[in-house]
């Protein structure tokens, strides 16, 4: 009888959570966006367009290979027993592969891939 209870009380809480928290824009009456996107193609070069690739492949090789390299410099355990460089390697791959992440979700999310 408990585990009904909560159950119920669990789809009541989720359906509130849902109902009150839908978020809604109102309708574009001027015409912003269609706007925005004419003048920012009318302001970008295709030159520009094509650095901004480069760079985008540029960076993403980049963090790539941080990440790699920190990971077999890992495995070839050149500190020893050195703690610290073993702990700073840690965190070099964590950071690394953070912003590989980040990079490639945010650059993936404005479909520049």
């Amino acid at each position: 009888m408990y585990s009904i209870t909560r159950y119920y009380f669990y789809l009541i809480f989720v359906k509130i959570l849902i109902v009150y928290n839908e978020i809604t824009f109102s309708q574009d009456q001027d015409n912003f966006g269609v706007n925005l996107n004419k003048e920012v193609i009318d302001t970008v070069t295709k030159e520009e367009i094509q650095n901004a690739y480069i760079l985008l492949w540029a960076k993403l090789l980049f963090y790539t290979s941080i990440s790699l390299m920190s990971i077999i410099l890992l495995y070839l355990n050149p500190y020893g027993d050195n703690f610290i460089l073993l702990l700073l390697n840690y965190i070099l791959i964590g950071i690394s592969g953070t912003f590989w992440a980040f990079n490639s979700a945010h650059d993936a999310c404005h479909g520049t891939f």
